[in-house]
């Protein structure tokens, strides 16, 4: 990774679903927490956005959520219509803010990922989640959690093993509310 626990995030500025541009490196004055997502039809990302949407009351205040897929601003607006995320969900279809914070990709996992998630990826397509990509840069991102505190530095990063595994939710929202 490009980004060390007690050093800050790149500042890039892309667009957001909510129609105005954000600035990574700006994103001071309260926790974020920063997550990198694989694709915009991505069953697991769905998945868990909308368990972060379901469960958003529970982080607390004082927090903010971003998002960051590697898709286009329109896609990822069709896709995340059904969410209604209450935070911001940003476009990066040019992998700017994946590589500048290293961002990992492993295409063995992207393929054979969801085979350590079979109850998970059923899940997901149980709710309508079919991925509408087979690209092998895509389904290859390993997703990342972010976790930066209100000066700015980085408190805590988390890299998936492969496309279905995350950070686990109740301990950011634990985070979130110390």
């Amino acid at each position: 990774m490009n980004i060390q626990v007690g050093g800050h995030l790149p500042s890039h500025v892309l667009p957001s679903i909510h129609d105005r541009d954000i600035d990574t490196g700006a994103l001071t004055g309260q926790k974020v927490i920063l997550s990198f997502y694989r694709f915009a039809s991505c069953p697991f990302c769905n998945l868990r956005m909308a368990s972060m949407v379901n469960r958003w009351g529970e982080f607390g205040e004082g927090v903010q959520a971003v998002a960051v897929f590697d898709s286009s601003i329109k896609e990822l607006k069709a896709r995340m219509a059904r969410h209604n995320p209450p935070f911001e969900v940003l476009a990066d279809p040019n992998k700017t803010l994946y590589n500048a914070v290293g961002v990992r990709r492993k295409k063995i996992m992207g393929f054979f990922g969801p085979l350590f998630h079979v109850r998970k990826a059923l899940k997901a397509i149980s709710k309508g989640f079919i991925p509408r990509t087979l690209s092998p840069s895509k389904l290859g991102i390993l997703p990342v959690d972010v976790l930066v505190n209100e000066d700015g530095s980085i408190e805590h990063i988390y890299e998936g093993r492969d496309g279905g595994d995350r950070m686990n939710l109740d301990e950011i929202i634990a985070w979130a509310k110390s």
